[in-house]
């Protein structure tokens, strides 16, 4: 007996397994983008919490981009905000504006304040709705904001496409313009946060497993005074403070053991050298990318069309190379490596260094223009030298006893390789990340647990620029790996993105996807979706059936 059914019926079955696997698609994918990204958290920026501003008062430790950011959340959700940092002199008119590059008085806690620094989109597209004036401020020192292009060649080759962003996200600044910036429109906008000149050094908690309620703070002047806080933020960096003080007040980990132990650190040893160079604008003309780098004409750059940067294909290159046009006439160049002894501190050297990479398409002969014409013109070129930290990761999640009421964000938390440039943006995102929290509270007592929450979504939302920076750091043999570990450690997860890769230079849907990863507009979740694994799986396949592990 042979079953019949009619054309109709098919397509019914056929028409709702499809809404079945598009409702489990489209579920799976809005659970990701919740857990895994801020973006859809951006909306509730400036919405007050239920019950109103907690009354008491709120310490940021430190006054850096993540200080800054984080006082800016905590503005609308408490009565009083109060920033202790030790260099007063940030808050005075010469710290406010654009004044501050050419200041004697440098961040000496921010070891690459005047470096080159580069931004992604989401960090501007946030500015934006923490501050409606960002922008028009930004562009008042000779910042810009611009949809692009964002301009990175793996090996030398472009991607599929010019990817740009919706709105003009991505800023073109040096840290100091920028960090002088979002000082300023804070300051003027919001009139309950204040700065305190002076260090946090200890916390005050009367109980073991009770909140925090102050914290000792020394004033320039040497004099110790109590604080009364009802939240403490640690933004110190990578000096770890709120480890330090959690160690002081005798905490242990939920093991028992010393909190030394969730510490992760490994040494990628990355050295690179920066230099700088003011160009004046009679001979911008003639440091205009060509080709397929030119750019349109109304980008920020109008010359060098924004962002640059060669990246090395690890199989057979450790440097790497990048231009960056910032505010005004101001152009940066970087040329860093893994295991690197020997960096350029010339146009000279960095001409021989670039043309010595071993990339799939050689550097473009515009770029070494730019180093022709600036010898030629005798423009003053600044070369500095930096050796990268370690990289280090705090898992706060794993101390017993955690206060309710102390979180730390940014570097405090981890750092990762700054090569790639991701920090300014990580602060925010865990900035972000905080007030979706203060916004699900309610009443004037934080819940049990409210720390221990907001470490484990910051995880889930940034510890993947740990995971994955350590991974591709992984790849060098100069590279020194977490206790416990080898280098062998993510070797399938390296292989499998040499086929994205491949991918993102060739397939405009893949560059897509991948570039509003790396500018954190979506989780890197994405990249493992099914077409994509169809896609790396026939370039795996074509590579000849495990040449490669995968």
């Amino acid at each position: 007996m042979h079953l019949r059914l009619p054309l109709l019926g098919i397509l019914t079955i056929l028409g709702a397994i499809y809404l079945i696997y598009w409702s489990l698609s489209v579920g799976i994918s809005n659970f990701i983008f919740r857990k895994f990204s801020a973006v859809d958290d951006l909306k509730l920026i400036g919405k007050r919490r239920k019950g109103g501003k907690f009354q008491g008062v709120a310490v940021v430790s430190g006054g850096s981009i993540s200080g800054l950011l984080a006082a800016r959340i905590l503005s609308d959700h408490f009565k009083k905000v109060v920033i202790v940092e030790a260099e007063e002199w940030l808050t005075t008119e010469q710290g406010l504006w654009d004044g501050i590059r050419c200041s004697p008085k440098k961040r000496y806690k921010v070891s690459q304040y005047t470096f080159m620094h580069c931004y992604q989109a989401f960090l501007g597209h946030a500015l934006r709705y923490m501050f409606p004036d960002f922008q028009e401020e930004l562009e008042k020192v000779g910042g810009k904001m611009a949809t692009g292009p964002f301009n990175a060649q793996f090996s030398g080759i472009p991607l599929a496409y010019e990817w740009r962003t919706e709105t003009p996200d991505i800023i073109f600044s040096t840290r100091p313009v920028l960090e002088s910036t979002i000082r300023r429109v804070l300051l003027n906008s919001f009139s309950n946060v204040e700065y305190l000149p002076g260090s946090v050094y200890s916390l005050v908690r009367a109980a073991k497993s009770g909140p925090i309620e102050g914290v000792l703070v020394r004033k320039l002047d040497g004099k110790k005074v109590t604080l009364s806080a009802e939240f403490v933020v640690d933004c110190t960096g990578s000096a770890y403070s709120g480890l330090r003080w959690l160690q002081e007040l005798g905490l242990r980990t939920e093991r028992g053991q010393a909190l030394d132990e969730i510490k992760e650190t490994y040494n990628h040893n990355v050295l690179y050298s920066f230099c700088e160079a003011d160009v004046p604008k009679h001979i911008l003309k003639d440091l205009r990318p060509s080709g397929a780098y030119a750019g349109k004409a109304e980008d920020h750059a109008k010359g060098i069309a924004g962002f640059h940067y060669w990246l090395p294909d690890a199989s057979r290159e450790r440097q790497l190379f990048g231009i960056v046009r910032q505010e005004n006439n101001i152009l940066h160049m970087a040329y860093g490596a893994w295991g690197l002894s020997k960096p350029p501190k010339t146009l000279a050297d960095l001409r021989d260094n670039i043309s010595g990479l071993s990339l799939n398409e050689p550097v473009p002969e515009w770029a070494y223009n730019i180093l022709d014409t600036l010898e030629k013109e005798n423009v003053p070129v600044k070369f500095e030298t930096v050796r990268m930290p370690p990289g280090v990761y705090i898992r706060y999640t794993g101390i017993k006893d955690l206060p309710a009421n102390l979180v730390a964000i940014g570097d405090s938390v981890h750092k990762a390789n700054a090569v790639r440039g991701q920090g300014c943006t990580k602060a925010c995102i865990d900035a972000v990340t905080l007030n979706t929290l203060l916004c699900r509270t309610s009443g004037q007592t934080l819940p049990t647990g409210f720390s221990r929450r907001f470490f484990a979504l910051q995880d889930k939302r940034t510890g993947a620029i740990w995971s994955a920076g350590k991974t591709e750091d992984y790849a060098w043999d100069t590279t020194i790996p977490c206790k416990g570990e080898d280098l062998a450690v993510g070797s399938f997860a390296r292989t499998y993105m040499k086929y994205v890769g491949q991918l993102i230079v060739s397939d405009p849907e893949v560059t897509n996807i991948f570039m509003n990863v790396v500018h954190f507009f979506a989780p890197g979740l994405v990249l493992f979706s099914p077409r994509i694994l169809r896609k790396v799986l026939r370039l795996w396949i074509a590579d000849g059936w495990g040449k490669f592990k995968l």
